[in-house]
């Protein structure tokens, strides 16, 4: 007896489904597509050009329902994935359907990503760089930064650059997989980082642009923060048409800044090239955790990237890092560069912990940062040193916190006449975020609030009142911060469950 062919069988299954499905049936577009797919699955396994001819007809047939009835999905992922010419940019089959939201256009291009793999098509790093812009998109039309976390708080969603890096890595494209994930991770921050951007070279080139420029940024961030920053600006009914404005006058204005002479790369993703910098100041060890494959990359201010595929036991792995670290002096500074639920382990503790035998703290000095291009951004405000020297404002509270005094006094006699020392009633939340504008070293030695349902709403405790997440954003200016040491409770902790690489937290903030 011979044994059935399941392709066989589903072609069979599928054209039966379409005899049940006239042309107006809503499932009609799903099973055309089923039936395509596996057209192109047994012409892929026979070489029968009539099977992969019908599967082109029967994807257009359904892509021109799906246009007719102005279907969001199965629009045009299939075709592209299996079909088409890849030669055509995958945003352009986009731009065919100008009705669809930026969320629907998220949630096609996703689809297209996750089929794309299935198929090991070529498509599969475009459909991820697509789908990240697009995660983009979304986040501009959503009304606040509490909207958006929700939105990235989605599995789908966060989990996208740990795909996206690790089908990078399968295939070898290492510098790749340390491109992507910093377009996915850390958004929110690096639109607030965009928003509040050193303008120093810019006004000599265009003051209007520069006025403009920061006149949107500071209305944008008001909004992202909390839309009651704006009841007295817009009617509430207009207030999402008002963040849509003031977006694309952000984009147009942007797009102007770019046309300058040494402009052309502003606030851009950086490629590869310019992340290798990073490592400038030491090895920097990239950790992507993912359900398809975990891996490490480590990254040296020259040459290529080099992998060591993690294992589920971390002495091991360990072992193999340092390994791949041979010809870095021990006590030498590496960088760690951790995603998702690794952002609130301390690698740089890890070890065997047996007698006779070294730990990692014993080789290296671990420093970390959450992403690459916060490292590059952090050094590039370091340049720009105040000439008096370094400054610092400290704030504490010796009445509830008695080793403040001992703390204060060690600190005046570091800094002498650059320090201001503010204890308890001496300050409030606009003293504090008026000398953080100027000041670039703060230390704070107080009580921290973590607001798990909010955490915009965390807050350092103040002699009167408190200083909130919201409110140093608020407040928030293109300062020169450089150092902030934080002896807080819970400053830095947040709610990481949900979207760890987006975690927002008083530390964070500052």
């Amino acid at each position: 007896m011979s044994q059935r062919n399941p392709i066989a069988d589903t072609v069979f299954q599928g054209r039966e489904m379409l005899k049940h499905c006239p042309g107006d049936h809503p499932e009609r577009i799903s099973h055309l597509h089923n039936l395509s797919i596996a057209l192109k699955t047994r012409f892929e396994q026979d070489g029968r050009t009539e099977d992969l001819e019908e599967a082109v007809s029967l994807a257009e047939e359904a892509e021109g329902l799906a246009i007719a009835i102005d279907h969001p999905y199965l629009l045009w992922f299939h075709h592209c994935v299996t079909l088409s010419d890849p030669s055509v940019p995958i945003a352009d089959k986009l731009s065919a359907y100008p009705n669809a939201s930026a969320e629907e256009r998220f949630e096609v291009a996703l689809a297209l990503a996750n089929l794309a793999r299935i198929h090991y098509s070529s498509l599969v790093l475009r459909a991820y760089r697509l789908a990240m812009m697009l995660v983009e998109r979304v986040l501009n039309v959503r009304f606040t930064n509490e909207s958006q976390h929700r939105f990235l708080s989605r599995p789908d969603v966060r989990q996208l650059p740990s795909h996206a890096a690790s089908w990078a890595i399968q295939h070898g494209a290492l510098d790749t997989a340390i491109e992507i994930p910093e377009q996915g991770r850390g958004q929110i921050w690096a639109k607030i980082r965009d928003y509040t951007y050193p303008l120093n070279e810019l006004p000599a080139i265009s003051e209007e642009l520069t006025d403009v420029f920061r006149e949107v940024c500071v209305q944008l961030m008001l909004l992202s923060i909390s839309p009651s920053n704006l009841y007295d600006v817009v009617e509430e009914t207009s207030r999402i048409e008002y963040r849509r404005l003031k977006w694309e006058q952000w984009a147009d204005t942007l797009k102007k800044i770019r046309q300058l002479d040494g402009f052309q790369d502003f606030l851009r993703i950086k490629p590869f090239s310019t992340l290798q910098t990073a490592a400038s100041g030491g090895p920097i060890i990239f950790i992507n955790v993912d359900s398809h494959r975990s891996d490490a990359i480590i990254l040296r201010s020259e040459g290529a990237p080099s992998l060591v595929p993690l294992s589920p036991h971390l002495p091991q792995t360990l072992s193999r890092i340092v390994e791949t670290l041979e010809g870095v002096a021990e006590q030498s500074r590496i960088w760690w560069c951790p995603t998702g639920g690794l952002l609130s382990l301390p690698i740089h503790s890890a070890g065997p912990y047996n007698e006779g035998e070294r730990n990692l703290i014993d080789i290296f000095v671990s420093s970390y940062t959450p992403t690459l291009s916060a490292l590059i951004n952090a050094r590039a405000r370091s340049h720009d040193l105040s000439p008096k020297g370094v400054e610092l404002l400290a704030f504490g509270q010796s009445n509830t916190l008695p080793q403040v005094k001992l703390e204060f006094e060690q600190l005046r006699n570091m800094f002498a006449d650059a320090a201001t020392l503010l204890d308890g009633h001496e300050s409030n939340a606009d003293v504090l975020l008026a000398g953080a504008s100027t000041t670039p070293w703060l230390h704070f030695a107080c009580h921290g609030f973590l607001n798990v349902e909010n955490p915009l709403q965390s807050y350092f405790t103040l002699h009167s009142g408190s200083l909130s997440v919201e409110k140093i954003l608020a407040g928030a200016t293109a300062s020169h911060g450089e150092l902030a040491f934080l002896a807080a409770c819970h400053s830095g902790t947040g709610e990481s469950e949900l979207a760890p690489d987006e975690m927002i937290s008083l530390a964070a903030v500052m």
